[in-house]
Parts: structure tokens; sequence; C-alpha cells
């Protein structure tokens, strides 16, 4: 049974998610809402599009636009009016100048500790609820990533990812279907 409690803490989960996209958005890294790990209240259409296993991960927007312009607060404050308790995620590359680095356990480590030949390098970080690393670093203009074809392997959980142009990831204080973030 869904209690009133439930009620309340998502909707200040949602409000903190809100919060935290306008602060990020004030940074000048480019914020969409993702949907909430319950699903509840995204409406039929993307009901129907997202898989089980993307809840509180996927946008609630087409998001190809907001690859190339950052929204404005009204539009932030326009989405969590709409969907007050979503998520909040970044758009990798250089709209944000950011790049991230999704590292799974000690193997991944150790692969993120080779390239960058010793300690990873400053930047924001915090753990992911399957207990993996995300690391943001930031770029500029001039950046141009390059990626090794043995880092990518179809179908096969990657130990270390790079998160690019063409990425978005989710931020705290976003919530997961395992509960936490």
């Amino acid at each position: 049974m869904v209690t009133d409690r439930y009620h309340e803490q998502r909707d200040a989960d949602g409000r903190a998610c809100k919060e935290a996209a306008l602060i990020y958005l004030a940074r000048g890294w480019s914020v969409i809402p993702l949907c909430p790990p319950d699903h509840v209240g995204v409406g039929r259409e993307h009901g129907k599009q997202c898989k089980s296993g993307s809840h509180g991960k996927s946008p609630l927007v087409s998001w190809l636009e907001f690859q190339k312009r950052r929204a404005t607060p009204a539009e932030v404050e326009r989405w969590w009016t709409t969907w007050p308790s979503a998520n909040v995620g970044v758009i990798m590359g250089h709209i944000s100048e950011l790049i991230g680095l999704d590292i799974d356990g000690e193997a991944g480590l150790a692969k993120a500790r080779e390239l960058a030949a010793g300690p990873l390098p400053p930047g924001g970080r915090f753990l992911t609820p399957s207990g993996g690393l995300r690391v943001l670093l930031s770029i500029n203009d001039a950046t141009t990533l390059i990626l090794r074809s043995s880092f990518q392997s179809a179908g096969v959980k990657q130990e270390l990812r790079f998160l690019a142009e063409g990425t978005q990831t989710v931020v705290p204080p976003s919530r997961h279907q395992a509960g936490g973030y």
C-alpha cells in the first residue's frame, strides 16, 4: 500500500532534483529531466517506449536539441511542473564542457588509472547505485576524445566507459529503482 509518507518523500526527491538541475544549469551544464524510478506520471507515450531497466535514467524530453543548446531556467521549472518527481540528467560533451568516466569494479578502476598513468585526475565524483564510480571531468572547446575500440564490447558489461558527445548521465540527487543514489 502506498502511504502519504511515500508521496511526501517522492515530492521532496523531485524538488531536490529540480533544485540540483538549476544549480547544474548555473554551472553551465546542459540538463534534462529523466523519468522517475517508479515511472509514475511519465505519460503513456514515454511509458510505452521506456524499458523497465531504464526507469530513472531515460529522458522525458527529446534531448538532441539540448546537445546543442542549454535549457533556460524557465524550461527547467516547466519540466518539473510537468513531471514533479523527475530525476535529473546532464548531457556530456562540449555543451556542458564535461566528459565522464563510468567505472565498474576494481578492474575498471585499474584500467582508468592505467590510462591516466597514475591517479585519476580531479573531478566531480559520485558512486552509482550499482557500486560503480562516475567521474566528471572538465574539458574545453579544444578537447578531442579518441576512443580505442578495445574498450567497446557489444553486449558485455564494460568495466570502463567514456561518456562524451551524444551521451547523458544520471546525476545526484536522482533516485534509482533499487533505492538511493
